[in-house]
C-alpha cells in the first residue's frame, strides 16, 4: 500500500507546533555560545545561517555534555561507596578523573583513547 500523505490541515498543526517550539528555543540561554557552534560547524563543513538551527544544536550539545557528567558524577559517586565511609560533617570532593570520563564514554560507544606518551 503506498504511504498515505497528510491533509494540510495536519501540516499546518505542525507548523504550529514548530513555532511554538522556535519561540521556546529564542527565549531559552544556552551555556554553550552560539558562535562556539557555529565555528564547530564550519571546521565541519557544514554552513548554517539559521540561527534558531544553531541554537537547538548548542541545546542538544548541552544535553549530551549534562548527561555525561551526571553519569561520571554517578560512577565517581558509586565507586567511593566502596572505600572507607567518610566520617560524619565531612563533605566529599570529588574529581572528574580522564578515566572516568573514558570509560562513561566507551559505554556510549565513543572512543577516545589515546597513544601513550614514550619517555
Amino acid at each position: 500500500m503506498p504511504p498515505k500523505h497528510q491533509s494540510s490541515e495536519n501540516n499546518g498543526e505542525s507548523g504550529k507546533e514548530i513555532e511554538k517550539y522556535l519561540k521556546k528555543v529564542s527565549r531559552h540561554e544556552c551555556v554553550i555560545p552560539n558562535e562556539l557552534t557555529s565555528v564547530i560547524l564550519q571546521s565541519a563543513g557544514v554552513n548554517c545561517e539559521d540561527e534558531n538551527l544553531v541554537k537547538i544544536i548548542s541545546l542538544g550539545a548541552q544535553k549530551f555534555i549534562t548527561e555525561i557528567l551526571a553519569e561520571c558524577y554517578e560512577f565517581n559517586k558509586n565507586k567511593d561507596t566502596g572505600k572507607a565511609q567518610r566520617k560524619e560533617g565531612q563533605s566529599a570532593n570529588m574529581t572528574l578523573t580522564y578515566e572516568d570520563l573514558e570509560f562513561i564514554l566507551r559505554q556510549k560507544g565513543i572512543d577516545v583513547s589515546h597513544m601513550p606518551y614514550f619517555s
